[in-house]
């Protein structure tokens, strides 16, 4: 598998593509029991692992989207130039 820092967003959206149909194939035939079991009372179901990986996720997909379109305009601090980011920070 390529690093991350080194994928493209097409490289990235293809490979999200390929873990959602493999986790599909995996947890597709579980039962919704088999899904909302909870191991203790602290820990998480699959299902509950999959809603928060969802829903974390969703944020970035149009953004990703919108990148590879070309329709993605960087706001006014994506196009400031790191050194200038670094600049306003304070010293400790």
């Amino acid at each position: 598998m390529t690093s991350i820092q080194t994928m493209s967003v097409s490289e990235l959206l293809s490979e999200a593509h390929t873990i959602s149909d493999e986790t599909r194939a995996e947890f597709a035939n579980l039962t919704e029991q088999q899904l909302n079991w909870r191991p203790g009372g602290e820990q998480w179901s699959v299902a509950q692992c999959f809603d928060h990986l969802v829903t974390a996720n969703e944020a970035y997909l149009p953004t990703l989207e919108s990148v590879l379109s070309g329709n993605k305009k960087n706001t006014f601090w994506e196009s400031l130039p790191r050194a200038s980011v670094r600049l306003g920070k304070s010293r400790d």
